[in-house]
């Protein structure tokens, strides 16, 4: 295998997505690979197991399980309150996002926003969620690096494939990206080069909106007003 063929299967190999023989071909390959592309490997691994998280997220057992367990071996049963989960937390070099935490920006294309999850400037990728909803869409646009899209819910359609929850595209750099639509909505995980999706682009976007914002409201009421 030479690095061409172990570059086009990375993505797929810790998604278990590849047959026995091109497994065994790129597992020989990691094996005698250079620092860099073993570094690069395991960032996919670690990829793979978000996704992993957010298709069969791991649900804490309730109280009543230990209580049940607890009287079958004779002990004593308690029962304990949940711990509150953090929203946003960092811990000995973790950092967990609850669901419904974290901040979404609106992106120029109307009805679509952003989530950023990670941000690797050493590594030059960044990891965020994307919404689209029905009928909303994402322009043409130009890959510098490569891009991983997984959709995680509704349907997206992009490269004239329509994709539905389970899908993934890996995208090449130096390539054209054509239009992003949906007619259901749809929400995508995605692996980008930092140097495609700006983060502090993304953050002018939503204080341009909430310019925006503010001045409708003025405008409505200045107009409402001379119409008196």
């Amino acid at each position: 295998m030479n690095r061409e063929v172990y570059r086009e299967l990375l993505p797929l190999y810790p998604l278990g997505a590849l047959d026995e023989e091109d497994r065994a071909a790129f597992a020989r390959f990691l094996e005698q690979a250079n620092p860099e592309d073993k570094k690069e490997a395991a960032v996919f691994n670690d990829i793979a197991l978000v996704l992993a998280e957010a298709v069969a997220p791991v649900r804490r057992p309730g109280a009543h399980v230990k209580s049940a367990v607890m009287r079958a071996i004779g002990g004593e049963a308690t029962v304990e309150e949940p711990a509150q989960r953090p929203t946003v937390s960092a811990v000995s070099g973790y950092t967990f996002i609850d669901e419904n935490k974290g901040a979404w920006r609106p992106l120029p294309t109307q009805g679509v926003r952003i989530k950023e999850l990670s941000n690797e400037p050493a590594l030059g990728y960044t990891m965020f969620l994307m919404d689209f909803e029905p009928g909303s869409e994402f322009p043409h646009h130009h890959h510098s690096g490569a891009e991983e899209c997984y959709v995680l819910s509704g349907e997206l359609i992009t490269q004239g494939r329509v994709m539905h929850a389970g899908d993934f595209f890996h995208a090449r750099p130096d390539t054209p990206h054509g239009r992003s639509y949906t007619e259901t909505g749809c929400r995508v995980l995605l692996v980008a080069a930092r140097r495609d999706y700006f983060t502090g682009a993304l953050r002018f976007y939503e204080a341009f909106y909430k310019v925006k914002k503010v001045c409708l409201a003025v405008w409505n009421s200045l107009r409402a007003r001379f119409r008196r």
